[in-house]
């Protein structure tokens, strides 16, 4: 397992036994500033953390994170606070932690990853390989447009003016209906592949309103599946001249070519990195729209993509925010009118006969 601070690792599991890792190769990402005449940094991803019992509060649940960047020097600043025990009323052990850290080291450690380029960290073909290795078999999932008009599956596409034939055969959709996967929440559900160079390397599953029971998640990712190294139909985005960044699969459907998903509202710094190494090109614009309600979140991602692209670039990302509706439900020549008048505006020019095709 590659690791941002092995020694910190080895620290931990030396003193508290196991450990669990979080977020494993994400740097932590921050932008320097300076607010009232003092210098700051204000934190845009945690990145890779590592999660212990803590002893304080006899905790089971391993709900003591520790930042990777614990106990380093990162931008003149002592990472010296950068754990916590999420357990209410739990007292701070932060101090030790520090202690046991300089005792087991026998050194001062010193961080300088901190802007770490996500490539150097790990290896995309071997992420892609281990969690297509740990996806689950699901031998009775039928492509949505082999059901019949009545099922469940197509009326809710139908529904919201998706095409269960073109959701099928551009985007691998299926529904699971066998009951012997109900406990992982698959069952009763749209299955959404994430395809990678060709091959599948994690699923997300789709609750179908009154269909799908009520108690479960709306969305449902399959185990094994390290969502943020993966951007959804990037295979076939890199090849459009326009990047479009949005938050969820079927997003990306109203979009068409284009659209990309992050499976979420965070912008991981290795999905960052694909789209910065993907259209390198200023002349380029890269657009993100928001969910409303959302803008703090989509201004991060913002400022995480500019860390990539450069400050002298950051004009290149234009972030839109729908007025009043989720860009799931707004129709494709809508969306692509919004996007050629925004991109216009702000002096940027893609090919006019450019809508998601």
């Amino acid at each position: 397992m590659r690791l941002l601070n092995p020694r910190l690792y080895n620290c931990l599991r030396h003193f508290f036994g196991a450990v669990r890792v979080q977020n494993q190769g994400q740097p932590y990402q921050y932008v320097a500033e300076q607010v009232g005449g003092k210098s700051r940094m204000r934190r845009l991803s945690s990145g890779e953390e590592y999660c212990v019992c803590c002893p304080e509060c006899g905790d089971k649940r391993y709900r003591l994170n520790v930042n990777h960047t614990f106990g380093s020097v990162v931008n003149g600043f002592v990472r010296d606070k950068a754990a916590k025990c999420w357990n209410e009323g739990c007292p701070t052990i932060v101090a030790r932690l520090a202690a046991m850290y300089r005792v087991y080291d026998g050194r001062e450690p010193a961080y300088d990853g901190a802007q770490a380029v996500a490539s150097n960290v790990v290896d995309m073909r071997s992420i892609a390989a281990e969690c297509h290795a740990a996806l689950p078999q699901i031998n009775t999932a039928v492509r949505v447009d082999r059901l019949p008009p009545e099922h469940p599956a197509v009326q809710y596409l139908c529904s919201r003016w998706y095409s269960p034939e073109i959701v099928a055969c551009m985007y691998g959709v299926s529904y699971c209906g066998a009951e012997e996967y109900s406990r992982r929440f698959a069952s009763h559900r749209l299955l959404i592949p994430m395809l990678y160079s060709g091959a599948v390397v994690g699923v997300q599953s789709r609750a179908i309103p009154d269909h799908t029971a009520v108690q479960q998640p709306k969305y449902w990712t399959f185990p094994g599946f390290r969502k943020g190294f993966f951007l959804y139909d990037y295979d076939r985005a890199r090849m459009a001249p326009v990047p479009v960044v949005m938050e969820g699969p079927t997003d990306v459907w109203r979009v068409g070519a284009g659209g990309m998903a992050l499976w979420g509202r965070t912008l991981s710094p290795y999905q960052a990195k694909q789209i910065a190494e993907t259209w390198p090109d200023p002349a380029v614009p890269i657009i993100m729209i928001a969910d409303p309600g959302f803008e703090k979140d989509w201004r991060r991602n913002v400022a995480i993509l500019t860390n990539e692209i450069g400050n002298q670039h950051a004009q290149r990302i234009i972030l839109l925010v729908p007025v009043g509706a989720d860009p799931g439900d707004m129709e494709r020549e809508s969306v692509w009118r919004w996007i050629h008048a925004e991109c216009q505006r702000a002096g940027y020019t893609i090919p006019v006969s450019w809508g998601g095709g």
